[in-house]
């Protein structure tokens, strides 16, 4: 696996998951069908997961070193939900700001979640989902990036893709954070279960948050009041305000996750490594490689620096980009008329 294979998957992922969505919408158009939520996130797991495995399973000959597949410390687990914990305000306020343009997906969806019993939704969305994405991103696409020799670039760059692939505005503004955070967690701690365990915590808190204020507010006038505060929440200016207020917190928040990470770090003997990344990101000299692996501390001699970029991947984030425009059309008036024009030319057609 290698940078452009790892540009071909992440096409090959955006084309597929474009081409279903479509498939499902047009069908929808002239059948009168709609998909149900449950088959529908099987379906996006599998557009994520499958070409994955066939990546590896065909141009991979060291699986478990691509993806940094190796156990981490138990104590370890409690210091990746305190850091995930402490970049919630960073979420929020990354949140916030997109929702002054456009709606928060998760909420818009809310209703068909809680349609479903929870026991089915918590490890559909909570577990399964977040094993899927990482697979993908933090194993296959990272470790193809990674071996351009450029590890932090390549580190921004999966995040980056990270966040397009959610192919909305919304998502995209804190799916980016999160993918650089879950990142470091796996230069870390060398291992890709670090950063499975911070995505089933954000996953499954979120969704164990939507049942319990479900049952919170399941009176008819309280969930008519709470409809009222939602919708005046939900304007531009509260975001702007709530965003301004957000801001401090995120702040603080960052520090704090910055000192657990460090710990994190330090405990699995890659301090060093890691502030190699961010001090120089450059073909060290062999003497302080051999200097700190003699001491324990972890080392990576890198190879000649390569490019990361690669015309697949081009095309793909050129994709992503047209389809988050074409949601933002769509939620605006002009959205609503080219819709009709559509569909009136289909009708025609």
């Amino acid at each position: 696996m290698n940078t452009k294979r790892a540009g071909f998957l992440f096409l090959l992922v955006v084309s597929v998951s474009i081409t279903a969505s479509l498939g499902l919408s047009v069908g929808g158009l002239f059948f009168s069908f709609e998909i149900p939520l449950i088959l529908n996130l099987l379906l996006s797991q599998c557009i994520v997961l499958v070409p994955a495995v066939l990546f590896l399973a065909v141009f991979e000959k060291r699986p478990a070193e691509l993806i940094h597949l190796k156990r981490i410390k138990t104590l370890d687990i409690p210091l990746i939900i305190l850091f995930s914990g402490f970049l919630y305000p960073v979420i929020m306020l990354c949140n916030a700001i997109s929702m002054t343009v456009v709606q928060n997906e998760v909420a818009a969806i809310s209703d068909q979640v809680l349609a479903c019993p929870w026991y089915i939704m918590l490890p559909m969305v909570g577990v399964i989902g977040p094993i899927c994405e990482e697979f993908t991103f933090r194993g296959m696409i990272f470790g193809g990036l990674r071996r351009s020799g450029n590890v932090l670039g390549a580190l921004v760059l999966q995040a980056v893709l990270f966040g397009l692939m959610h192919m909305n505005l919304n998502q995209m503004c804190y799916a980016i954070v999160i993918g650089i955070a879950m990142g470091l967690l796996v230069e870390a701690t060398g291992s890709i279960v670090a950063s499975c365990v911070m995505h089933i915590m954000i996953n499954s808190s979120n969704v164990i948050l939507m049942y319990v204020e479900e049952d919170l507010i399941s009176g008819k006038n309280m969930q008519a009041g709470m409809d009222a505060a939602e919708q005046l929440a939900s304007s531009p200016e509260m975001m702007l305000i709530l965003a301004a207020f957000m801001a401090v917190p995120a702040l603080i928040g960052l520090a704090v996750a910055g000192c657990i990470l460090v710990a994190i770090a330090k405990r699995n003997k890659r301090l060093e490594w890691l502030g190699y990344l961010f001090c120089n990101g450059k073909k060290d000299d062999s003497r302080r490689a051999e200097d700190n692996m003699s001491n324990g501390e972890y080392w990576e001699m890198l190879v000649e620096r390569t490019g990361m970029i690669s015309v697949p991947l081009i095309v793909g984030m050129v994709l992503t980009v047209l389809v988050i425009i074409l949601d933002l059309i769509a939620e605006s008036g002009l959205g609503v008329l080219i819709k009709e024009m559509i569909l009136n030319l289909l009708m025609r057609g």
